[in-house]
């Protein structure tokens, strides 16, 4: 069985109640902001597992979250979601960071048109405020033999 997750290395800003297309980041092995990503390129027939959001609060306190990921960059070709609302926790010391996590069980089958391959790319709409994205991490795994 092999595993790895996508990272964002790009944060839009002034993400609100509404998927937006200028609002996209790419999601994509990036071992130089996360090590973990070593075996993080998208296999063509991945298990999404599980997706983790972390978003800094500019305005507002935003308690819950949804997200959608897509294939493209024109946000045309949804590969998941989008996702019912999941809760989002307040950080210790710094309260305006909110973290959730969505447990998914989801193959989504790569279209044979895509063009950045091992590549998803995710907007987050929440229930209220106003936030910057600063991390969205995709776990998957692949059981197939041999890979």
């Amino acid at each position: 069985m092999n595993a790895g997750m996508l990272i964002n290395d790009t944060q839009p800003t002034a993400v609100q109640q509404a998927f937006a297309l200028t609002k996209l980041v790419l999601l994509h092995e990036d071992t130089a902001r996360d090590a973990n990503t070593l075996h993080g390129a998208l296999p063509q027939q991945a298990k999404i597992t599980q997706v983790d959001v972390i978003l800094d609060a500019t305005a507002g306190a935003p308690t819950q979250a949804k997200i959608i990921l897509f294939w493209d960059l024109l946000g045309d070709n949804i590969a998941f979601g989008p996702s019912a609302y999941f809760d989002l926790a307040a950080g210790l010391t710094d309260t305006s960071l909110r973290m959730g996590t969505l447990s998914v069980n989801t193959q989504p089958r790569v279209p044979a048109g895509q063009t950045t391959k091992g590549k998803l790319y995710g907007t987050v709409l929440v229930d209220t405020g106003t936030v910057t994205v600063t991390t969205i991490r995709v776990h998957w795994t692949d059981d197939r033999d041999g890979a």
